[in-house]
């Protein structure tokens, strides 16, 4: 997984990039399972095709707690011969491989996830402002969202506010985690 396109682009087609000469050819199966434009899976996959290499763009969900317990969900784009192939690896890291079409449609399915997960997350944020603007209990109102119309991944398993839960960054700080380099893309 690298953090943008441009590395992306430069470990395939780079000066020793897995598509230059000596690198991936014919027969060969790359899965990329960055998260970055639609596009850069587009051009990966054209390129990997002149060297009659398949590629798919399978980027993850899930975060480091799920790739630990191998339960990751892989958004899967690319040729169903090659993501057939690539899901008998794909389903020793996740319990979700889903195929969304063509090359460079897992990564426009992982940046939709990643705008809802953003505005659900400043949604969280700004419930517990609220709450405490309103003297309201964290914690209750963390109990709340989690058992009623409110309830997301980002109130559940990530709490953005402090004194919810542990081993989240609200937790530490805010150090560590996702950066929101990864997040805007």
């Amino acid at each position: 997984m690298l953090p943008a396109g441009s590395h992306v682009l430069e470990v395939y087609n780079g000066q020793d990039g897995l598509l230059s000469d000596g690198g991936a050819g014919n027969g060969a199966l790359l899965i990329d399972c960055s998260t970055c434009e639609p596009a850069i899976g587009k051009q990966v996959a054209a390129l990997a095709g002149q060297r009659g290499a398949a590629t798919v763009d399978a980027p993850v969900s899930g975060g480091t707690p799920a790739a630990e317990q191998a339960s990751l969900t892989f958004m899967v784009g690319g040729p169903e011969v090659a993501v057939k192939q690539a899901e008998l690896i794909l389903q020793h890291m996740g319990k979700k491989v889903i195929h969304c079409g063509d090359a460079g449609m897992g990564q426009a399915a992982k940046l939709c996830n990643n705008l809802v997960l953003g505005i659900t997350m400043a949604g969280v944020c700004e419930g517990h402002a609220l709450a405490g603007r309103f003297g309201l209990d964290q914690k209750k109102l963390a109990e709340i969202l989690n058992i009623s119309s409110g309830r997301s991944w980002s109130s559940e398993l990530y709490n953005p506010c402090p004194g919810v839960m542990e081993g989240v960054p609200a937790a530490r700080g805010y150090t560590g985690g996702f950066a929101c380099d990864l997040i805007v893309k």
